[in-house]
Order: C-alpha cells, then structure tokens, then sequence
C-alpha cells in the first residue's frame, strides 16, 4: 500500500510514506535506469562499483525501470549485455516515480527510513550536457553522499540537475 504524502521546501526534506516490506536498509537508493538510453549505459560499470562498494545492511540500491517500453525481456538483455549488479524492479504504473519525483534516467534518489528524501540527482558531472560528455569527472556527487552516509554524517536535502533521457510518463493514460 502506498501512502503518499510529498511536501517539496526549499533547504529541506521531501516527506513520503512508501511501504518496502523487504527493505530494512536505513537508506534506500533509486537509481532510475532506461535500457534505450545511452547515458545509462554509460554510466552500469560506475553504478556496479558503487553498489560493490556500498552496498549494505544500512545502504539499499535498487535499479528501477519506470518505462512502459522496458519489457522483462529487453531489461533482462540490458542487465546481461551490460553486466548490471544491482538489483532491478519494474515501476510501470509510476508509483515509485511519482512518489519521489523521479523525471528522468539515470536519476537517483536517496530516501532515508522510507520517509524522506536527502538526495536527487546525479550520479556525477561526467555529462555537461545531452551528447556532450566531459574529459574529466570533477564531481562524484553520488558516491560522496554514500561516503557520507556510510560514515553516519546528517547529510541535509541536496538536488543537483540530472542529465538524461526523461522518464515517459504519458504511457499511464
């Protein structure tokens, strides 16, 4: 059952009511994936090494392909042609999305203790922009944030503009 309940402030936190009876984590990080999108395939080797590195009885990381068009079987020769570790669901009806306000892939969002969102985002700068990637990655804004976490610092309400192809919701109606 899903109880949603989002309160967007500026500086803050965006509060949510999910139910994850499988997630015990302290901190749940969705990273919306497309398997038509050739800045996710770019980016599966660094999701692998952070889901390797991170990945935890506190740190839950999960692949979401919110997309009507991600079939099982296309998600599935995505995961194996590209060798993804992490864990996958579908969202076709949105309802992971919309409650956290994902629009586009790759996205990631952190929600702690199933009720408030600390991070959406990039994973990091390697995109300054659609087609244009840079030479030199400056910011590793999503692993930073895992150091972060994983070292038990507060980490307050953090939104930082994501490169990438949008999530089609028009296929809910």
């Amino acid at each position: 059952m899903f109880l949603i309940n989002i309160l967007f402030l500026i500086f803050s936190t965006v509060n949510l009511d999910l139910q994850h009876p499988k997630n015990t984590a302290d901190f749940t990080v969705y990273i919306f994936l497309s398997e038509d999108c050739p800045i996710c395939r770019y980016y599966v080797h660094d999701i692998n090494r952070l889901y390797d590195e991170f990945e935890s009885e506190n740190i839950s990381i999960i692949g979401v392909f919110p997309n009507f068009s991600s079939k099982p079987e296309k998600i599935k020769t995505f995961v194996a042609d590209y060798k993804l570790s992490i864990p996958t669901k579908t969202d076709y009806f949105k309802k992971i999305s919309t409650a956290v306000g994902a629009t586009k892939t790759p996205e990631v969002i952190i929600q702690y203790e199933s009720n408030k969102i600390i991070y959406r985002g990039r994973i990091d700068n390697a995109f300054a922009a659609l087609g244009k990637r840079r030479r030199v990655v400056t910011e590793h804004n999503l692993k930073n944030i895992l150091i972060k976490l994983e070292k038990g610092l507060q980490i307050p309400f953090t939104q930082i503009e994501t490169i990438g192809c949008y999530i089609n919701y028009s296929d809910l109606k």
